[in-house]
């Protein structure tokens, strides 16, 4: 069995990668930090799954991609806002899809916001660039992209997944889950109900 399933008493259980830096691989998760944010601390998260192959080209092979918005900053519940505790695509995909975590930018540009939107221009300017730089680089299918979501990242799929027809051209559907069913207005945002 794949390395990210348990030990044979859990034989169906599926165990989030380690988050590590280097070099994407197969059965990796790596922060990786694009061209445009060198000196920052400016990153996302991609998982290749165990069955990827760096010869993706040469067998014509490619694979969906999950693309992930995380939730806010939130102690009470445990939810750190971070990349690198998104949990949710990796879920959806059963671990077999290449899977990103992509980042709120934060309004100086130099980090990941882990409240809210931080700076919404150049959140969705990196999904932009970054999405189909992950298709080329690692055989991504681009008519087999999902967005998904918990909490703040299920707003996030609409209000900065479809923020303009070039982002929203990105995906080929959408995941959501918690506070997307607008029942209330979120007073903190200019989006109104989500």
């Amino acid at each position: 069995m794949p390395s990210e399933y348990a030990a044979n008493d859990e034989p169906h259980r599926l165990r989030l990668p380690n988050n590590s830096f280097g070099e994407p691989a197969a059965g990796r998760r790596v922060a990786i930090t694009p061209p445009e944010y060198a000196d920052t601390a400016v990153h996302h998260m991609l998982y290749l799954p165990a069955e990827w192959g760096a010869n993706w080209r040469e067998r014509d092979e490619r694979l969906p991609i999950v693309c992930e918005y995380t939730s806010n900053y939130f102690p009470t519940s445990g939810s750190t806002g971070k990349v690198e505790e998104a949990a949710l695509g990796h879920g959806i995909s059963g671990g077999k899809f290449i899977w990103v975590a992509l980042p709120y930018i934060s309004n100086d540009g130099s980090n990941n916001e882990r409240t809210w939107w931080g700076d919404i221009a150049a959140t969705v300017t990196y999904a932009k660039l970054n999405v189909p730089r992950i298709i080329e680089a690692f055989g991504g299918d681009p008519d087999a992209v999902l967005l998904c979501g918990f909490s703040r990242g299920a707003i996030a799929v609409n209000y900065i997944g479809l923020h303009d027809d070039e982002i929203a051209a990105l995906w080929s559907g959408f995941i959501t889950h918690d506070h997307y069913d607008g029942e209330r207005e979120w007073s903190n945002t200019n989006g109104g109900l989500p």
